[in-house]
């Protein structure tokens, strides 16, 4: 019987490319030392002694659930990975809204649709058979200080990627509310764009819990070279300057002007959530240039309300 210590991990995974790694395998029968098992969970792999998986890691496999013949009922479906991996989807414009919320698209005035019609990003969710947690251990039931980052795994309510998630859900209220103000105000047009924009953030949310691909970025018709040149150089669209915003602008571009901001602390929860420790570029980079994208489509909305192009 061995003992793994963090030292000794270290030095046999000193070679290796920790990103391209989702598990580390010990022989059956081997102490791991709590030390060990932080630095694991520091790297975001899990841990397998011999047959028995001991750390599940965020990019570890999905455990094998039985069949519906073998139990009652049906497990969540499995089949996410890590981006680009076997599980993941393939990837359509993040715009788009069809996949996304489960309907073909949003009504005629750019809302989003009935009540009648599924407006959820994310699948139906049913409870597992167990939960597993961090260290590797198992509950049958979860506690109220928990929530699930994905399938069975649980971890503490303010992980970063679960306060990332309460950002995004926030966002989406807010955009709701704006398009509430801008109906109020007559500009449909406005509504309309509001309603592409929230279905692009239902897209992200759906693409981080799920662990898939973003496509690409799509706004308005405007790929992600085009939100960044507009918002850049707006007197070449617009014919206005950059400008900081005032009670004057009025009340649809001091709402933009909201939003913009919000996006912003989007972004940087989100790059809370996916940095690494070592220096290196962040996980799911595609969903942090896409909130930065989504700051500068608000800020093009600005101008277009300024510029009066949402009186219709």
């Amino acid at each position: 019987m061995s003992v793994l210590t963090e030292a000794g991990l270290r030095q046999q995974l000193r070679c290796q490319d920790l990103a391209a790694m989702t598990d580390f395998t010990a022989p059956a029968g081997t102490i791991v030392t709590p030390a060990a098992k932080a630095w694991l969970i520091d790297h975001k792999l899990g841990l397998v002694v011999g047959e028995r998986r001991v750390l599940r890691g965020p990019n570890s496999p999905p455990a094998a659930r039985p069949g519906p013949d073998d139990r009652p009922g049906a497990g969540r479906p499995a089949g996410t990975s890590r981006p680009g991996g076997s599980g993941a989807t393939g990837s359509r414009p993040i715009g788009s809204g069809s996949a996304a919320s489960g309907s073909s698209g949003s009504g005629p005035d750019g809302l989003e649709p009935s009540p009648a019609a599924p407006v959820s990003a994310l699948p139906e969710f049913r409870a597992p058979a167990h939960y597993t947690v961090l260290n590797g251990g198992q509950l049958e039931t979860k506690p109220e200080h928990m929530t699930a980052l994905r399938g069975d795994l649980l971890v503490m309510k303010d992980h970063p990627a679960i306060a990332l998630r309460g950002q995004l859900d926030s966002l989406e209220a807010a955009i709701l509310e704006a398009q509430v103000v801008f109906r109020r105000l007559g500009l449909e047009p406005g509504v309309a764009e509001l309603g592409q924009v929230l279905r692009y953030v239902k897209n992200l949310l759906r693409a981080e819990v799920l662990e898939e691909p973003l496509g690409q970025i799509s706004l308005f018709g405007w790929d992600d070279a085009e939100l960044r040149a507009r918002s850049h150089r707006p007197q070449d669209y617009y014919g206005l300057p950059h400008f900081a915003t005032s009670v004057d602008d009025g009340e649809a571009v001091v709402r933009l002007n909201s939003l913009r901001t919000q996006a912003r602390e989007v972004e940087l929860a989100a790059y809370n959530a996916f940095k690494r420790s070592d220096g290196r570029p962040p996980e799911r980079e595609d969903l942090i240039l896409a909130l930065n994208r989504l700051s500068s489509a608000f800020y093009l909305m600005m101008f277009k309300a300024k510029a009066k192009e949402y009186q219709s």
